[in-house]
């Protein structure tokens, strides 16, 4: 239970031995209409990408709306919270954690964590999506970042949430792991950053065309 709203979480197991389980949470009384237009809207921005060949990764779940403040919500397996990766960087340097945990070379771990932070961190701006509390922040085990529970879309936030209401934010932790702010992995994530975000600002016209038509029929 989380707050007044209640979500059940179902296990359903793969008869194929070889398959993954499928994990969901359902909801009862709350609205998750945005949830999926976001899951939409995050969907066509990583096709754009996809076409002008930037290898941006976004770890994306399904949604699905089955009555008035139901609904369903994909979990991404091998996942962690803020809550559980914090109680480990409050003692280990936050690229120790990744390096001790995610078993894969620390190349593949940068690029894995780089490249979706950017793709989460360029549509959240984008889409003018400003809540993003330590409640919504994951890390998959193979280091790649995603955030859940969109509730508000374009510059629409609720303080009493906690959410920042920045246009734009990024936890310390990284910071430290891009090498500070002036660190040359940093200068790498702000230059693809600026390169995934100018790809969106040539389709502007087509993406707020599309938006206006989810908009109108929220």
């Amino acid at each position: 239970k989380n707050g007044k709203h209640v979500k059940l979480i179902v296990d359903f197991k793969n008869s194929d031995r070889f398959g993954d389980d499928l994990l969901i949470s359902y909801y009862n009384d709350q609205d998750i209409r945005t949830n999926l237009m976001t899951m939409q809207l995050f969907n066509i921005v990583h096709t754009i990408w996809c076409e002008n060949q930037l290898k941006i990764k976004m770890p994306l779940y399904d949604v699905i709306t089955t009555g008035r403040n139901k609904g369903l919500i994909q979990i991404i397996p091998n996942s962690k919270t803020y809550e559980d990766i914090y109680n480990h960087v409050k003692n280990i340097k936050f690229s120790n954690y990744l390096k001790y945990n995610c078993g894969m070379s620390e190349e593949d771990i940068l690029e894995n964590f780089m490249t979706s932070l950017i793709g989460y961190s360029v549509a959240n701006y984008i889409f003018g999506i400003t809540q993003r509390n330590k409640k919504n922040f994951n890390l998959k085990k193979d280091a790649q970042i995603f955030y859940t529970s969109y509730e508000h879309l374009l510059n629409h936030y609720s303080k009493s949430n906690g959410d920042r209401g920045e246009p734009f934010y990024i936890s310390k932790y990284f910071v430290e792991y891009f090498g500070g702010a002036n660190g040359k992995k940093m200068k790498l994530f702000m230059k693809q950053f600026e390169k995934a975000y100018l790809v969106l600002r040539n389709q502007g016209r087509d993406l707020i065309s599309l938006l206006t038509i989810l908009l109108s029929i929220a």
